[in-house]
């Protein structure tokens, strides 16, 4: 899966301006499915935009933004623009090479020309870490302990698991269960994953990252205009995501370091 990022706009689209939006993307594509009310998959043509254009599959849906801000995050976008985005143009690509990052750029900026909209980057833009980081070379003994890990790590899960089935009542499937407790506070899953972190450290190791000063310093550098929302991750710690206009985003395409936010 490669990055995304979506248009917001004040008001919503009329029904002219969808069907503008269709004519827009036929005019991009070499093939497309899907429509404006489910959202298409598309192909774009060699020549959509200059350069080299990505070859992979993407989408673009439309929605309203409230089905996905919190509340401190609609109170903070707010803020900053004035008033909430009442629709949503999103775009997200198949792949992940340069030219899938530069062709969605492209059409960010299309699309918030045409409607007059800001571009939500869909998190955060990030300096490159300096100095880089160094991985620690990984020799046999390294390899043969986290196999070890990951076989203590499955049966610890299987142990839990099979210990949470014998709890169910009569035609309960562990499955069934599991997913209707998805996404609540008091989510088996979310307990689980808190007791191996704890016994067993993270799956994988945390992924050095610049900080938010080093993130607004860096974002604050670029021409345009830049919104920093902030937010709590599923990890518990604070993070930003970027709301750009498309001075902003122009200036970003052209800097040695461009990516969209995957």
């Amino acid at each position: 899966m490669g990055p995304g990022a979506s248009v917001l706009l004040r008001n919503p689209l009329t029904k002219q301006q969808v069907d503008e939006l269709d004519v827009w993307l036929q005019s991009l594509v070499s093939k497309r499915e899907g429509d404006a009310s489910k959202g298409y998959t598309f192909w774009l043509k060699e020549n959509a935009f200059p350069g080299t254009v990505s070859q992979c599959l993407f989408d673009l849906g439309m929605e309203d933004p409230i089905t996905w801000a919190e509340e401190q995050e609609r109170q903070q976008i707010v803020a900053c623009l004035g008033y909430f985005p009442q629709q949503e143009i999103g775009v997200f690509s198949g792949c992940n090479q340069k030219s899938d990052h530069v062709t969605l750029g492209c059409m960010m900026l299309q699309l918030a020309e045409l409607y007059g909209g800001l571009i939500d980057m869909g998190g955060a833009i990030t300096p490159r870490l300096t100095p880089p980081l160094q991985l620690p070379p990984l020799g046999k003994d390294f390899f043969t302990k986290q196999q070890s890990i990951v076989a203590e790590r499955k049966a610890y899960l299987r142990a839990q698991f099979d210990a949470l089935a014998a709890t169910l009542p009569p035609g309960k499937t562990l499955r069934d269960w599991l997913k209707e407790r998805s996404g609540h506070a008091d989510s088996p899953l979310e307990k689980i994953d808190a007791e191996m972190k704890e016994k067993f450290g993270p799956a994988l190791p945390p992924r050095p990252e610049p900080s938010l000063e080093e993130i607004s310093a860096f974002v604050q550098g670029m021409p345009g205009k830049v919104y920093e929302i902030h937010y709590e991750t599923a990890r518990k710690t604070p993070w930003v995501h970027h709301i750009v206009d498309m001075t902003f985003l122009r200036a970003w395409m052209s800097h040695p370091h461009f990516h969209m936010v995957k």
